[in-house]
């Protein structure tokens, strides 16, 4: 996730990305996998971006 927050000036005070690897794994063989499995791993890993950006700003 990149983070990119401006004052109400317009001035950029924090610039910042931040990754997370889910704690399952999707199978892809070649152009082949499930794709409603990726889709529910991104729950899981916006919650940890999030706590990331939480725990380093806040």
């Amino acid at each position: 996730m990149d983070v990119d927050v401006y004052d109400c000036r317009g001035h950029q005070k924090i610039m910042d990305t931040f990754i997370a690897d889910s704690s399952q794994l999707v199978e892809i063989l070649k152009t082949n996998y499930d794709k409603d499995a990726l889709v529910e791993l991104f729950p899981e890993i916006i919650d940890l971006v999030i706590n990331q950006f939480i725990v380093k700003y806040m």
